[in-house]
């Protein structure tokens, strides 16, 4: 990512978007937790598009703490009532947690 933010003049939401995107479309899972861990260290907050690139990568890591503080991020950056965030969060929790109340707490969030 270093050698990519070098060649731009700013390296803004939109352009980690692309990258987190493109990383967890070609499966390159430790890569889009690196990567969105320096987005955080650049202090850019993510938006639900973002959010769900990062979800659906963490749906294919067997990381139950990596889960539970993406899902924090999601309710401190407001995104917790976005439609498909949600879809996505329940998604993550169904294909990684044994604990089924995990994905049945956040479905019931949304009627909340």
């Amino acid at each position: 990512m270093l050698r990519i933010s070098k060649l731009t003049p700013e390296f803004n939401l939109f352009l980690w978007t692309v990258i987190l995107s493109m990383l967890a479309q070609n499966l390159k899972l430790i890569e889009v937790v690196v990567a969105f861990q320096e987005m955080e260290a650049c202090r850019i907050l993510l938006n639900n598009y973002t959010c769900l690139s990062v979800l659906n990568a963490c749906s294919l890591i067997l990381s139950l703490d990596l889960r539970r503080q993406i899902h924090a991020k999601v309710i401190m950056t407001g995104l917790k009532d976005d439609v498909p965030v949600e879809n996505a969060l329940i998604n993550m929790y169904m294909k990684c947690s044994y604990k089924v109340k995990d994905s049945l707490r956040v479905f019931k969030g949304i009627f909340d």
